[in-house]
């Protein structure tokens, strides 16, 4: 088997699992009021502040366990427009190169009455800082833009665009999507006020993620019911799945220049082999992050291209997995606005764990596909 589809999701690794194991030791239910609640208690607060310390955040920020990116984004573009809606903050500005979990709550708050704006992009796909600063008005809400973009591999300058929003704008809030960022590569948060993660990304458990707020930033709950860990969500915090992605972040972000080295030198090989042929476009741009290279095979169709190769075990993708039923990929059709690359465009997304040896098993088949008469 080769695996190429890391930013759909990554295997758990050895570490998630013992981890898992050995939280689930401790029998309490963290939200119980006895002293084995207490502890349990304790162990997610602890894990919780590692998360903090890994991802270098300030103390004035606080890690709401959810189930994923999904119920993160949700949780503070929902709980944020409720709260602040009747104080007339209603205007939000985002991009079109966000994931379905950020296009579709906002479609949803359309509905209720927020009004959208969508900045422009550069023709490399980056924010046009200076239209997301003529968007923003007296009654925006916030600014959600992703860090990285999960099909090209574009990555946002989110630092630089914080920095400017807390000059110009500090009542604004500033929300990163950083699901295809986090135990990937290193980012000053520093200026944002929240950010959405999902540990699957970094070789834990599915279930499991974080949205990392401030702690002033108060929303409301989208889940409601009984007193728990945090206010902002009700329900038993999953214990094990907390451990598990504190451990998984933990072992994804050791050695991270090493690991960051290796992937630069992958995808090198990946754009030079790809390059050789004259019907292949890269739309994923040079600086774009190495894990991720989206290229189309013009003429092809991207399904059939992924079947060809999944029937050799070969695995990538066609699209993002929350978007896979699409007829093209509508992030490469906005940056091109070329549907024969949108239609033909397939994305390759490998990790610290892929060998030279599977780049080149990949185009090994690759090139027995482009010898197959049409």
């Amino acid at each position: 088997m080769i695996y190429l589809d890391y930013s759909a999701t990554t295997p758990v690794c050895e570490a998630a699992i013992n981890a898992i194991c050995e939280a689930a030791k401790y029998a309490g239910n963290p939200n119980s009021g006895h002293k084995i609640g207490f502890i349990s208690n304790k162990r997610i607060e602890d894990d919780l502040n590692k998360i903090r310390h890994l991802l270098m955040l300030s103390d004035d920020m606080e890690v709401i366990p959810v189930s994923g990116a999904t119920e993160a984004n949700n949780l503070i573009l929902r709980g944020a427009f409720e709260r602040f809606y009747g104080r007339g903050k209603k205007h939000i500005v985002t991009t079109n190169l966000e994931h379905s979990s950020i296009i579709a709550p906002i479609s949803d708050l359309q509905a209720r009455d927020a009004e959208i704006d969508f900045v422009k992009l550069l023709p490399d796909g980056k924010v046009d800082i200076d239209d997301l600063l003529n968007l923003v008005r007296d009654d925006t809400l916030m600014v959600s833009i992703g860090c990285i973009n999960s099909e090209v591999g574009i990555r946002q300058p989110i630092e630089e665009i914080g920095k400017i929003l807390k000059e110009k704008h500090p009542d604004v809030i500033f929300h990163t999507d950083a699901t295809q960022a986090v135990g990937k590569i290193s980012v000053d948060y520093s200026n944002v006020d929240a950010l959405s993660m999902s540990a699957h990304k970094f070789f834990c458990i599915k279930g499991i993620g974080a949205l990392i707020k401030k702690k002033d930033l108060i929303i409301i709950p989208q889940n409601k019911g009984g007193s728990s860990t945090t206010k902002f969500r009700a329900g038993t915090p999953a214990t094990e799945l907390i451990h598990a992605m504190t451990v998984s972040l933990e072992d994804a972000l050791e050695n991270m220049k090493k690991k960051q080295e290796k992937l630069r030198n992958l995808n090198i090989i990946l754009r030079r082999k790809l390059s050789e042929y004259p019907d292949v476009i890269i739309n994923s741009p040079t600086d774009a992050i190495p894990q991720i290279l989206n290229f189309s095979y013009l003429g092809h169709n991207a399904d059939a291209i992924q079947r060809f190769l999944s029937d050799r075990d070969i695995f990538i993708s066609t699209r993002t997995a929350c978007a896979s039923r699409e007829d093209m990929s509508q992030t490469v059709l906005k940056l091109t606005n070329d549907e024969n690359r949108a239609k033909s465009s397939v994305r390759i997304s490998i990790s610290y764990k892929t060998t030279e040896d599977e780049i080149n098993g990949f185009m090994k088949a690759f090139d027995e596909y482009t010898k197959i008469p049409k």
